[in-house]
């Protein structure tokens, strides 16, 4: 498995979520983000915020999940069967907040790999996605529930609009290297068509 890691405060994390989403993302299918969670616990919000961050922002990929229409995990047991059947040649790029060690805090994880998302929460729910872009807003205890609910909004806001920033980042490139490599593929056609 294939992992990256970032600091919130680090001033290249923003660069860094573009180039691990550059090397992870192929090339040939339209992005789809899925952004999990809920607006009802601050600590679970961090999906939510970014799918309404890129939605506001415009971004040209399929978002799912905002904060006026969350993906909590009532909602996951059908989510996989709904991707697979309306985007079956994309990957799936899912975001959800997650608990760590307490050192951890802050950091953001992107992986080539999807998530079970509630494990904090002691959930049994499905692998979701294909790349993983993980928050980690709080530190591992007994009980995760309650930590979730003290988190501080202020460190989710600002991990969100970091994560949407490399993220708005790279759905730019995505679609620029997408219609320079039509003009390069048409181009070569009509050269050989003109050879003939």
């Amino acid at each position: 498995m294939e992992q990256f890691t970032f600091a919130l405060n680090n001033k290249i994390t923003k660069n860094g979520i573009f180039s691990a989403l550059e090397k992870l993302y192929p090339v040939h299918c339209p992005p789809v983000i899925v952004c999990i969670g809920t607006d009802g616990v601050a600590g679970d919000s961090l999906g939510p915020f970014i799918g309404t961050i890129l939605k506001e922002r415009k971004v040209n990929a399929y978002v799912y999940g905002n904060l006026n229409k969350p993906i909590t995990a009532y909602e996951v047991p059908y989510l996989n069967s709904f991707l697979n059947g309306v985007h079956s040649d994309s990957k799936i790029i899912v975001i959800d907040s997650a608990v760590g060690n307490a050192e951890e805090t802050g950091l953001i994880k992107i992986t080539d790999s999807g998530i079970k998302p509630g494990l904090g929460a002691k959930k049994n729910l499905p692998l979701v996605g294909d790349i993983s872009i993980i928050g980690i807003v709080a530190p591992k205890s007994k009980n995760a529930t309650e930590l979730l609910k003290s988190t501080r909004l202020r460190l989710i806001y600002e991990m969100a609009n970091v994560i949407a920033d490399g993220i708005e980042d790279f759905i730019a490139y995505y679609w620029q290297t997408r219609e320079e490599r039509k003009k390069m593929f048409y181009g070569i056609s009509k050269i050989k068509t003109v050879a003939k």
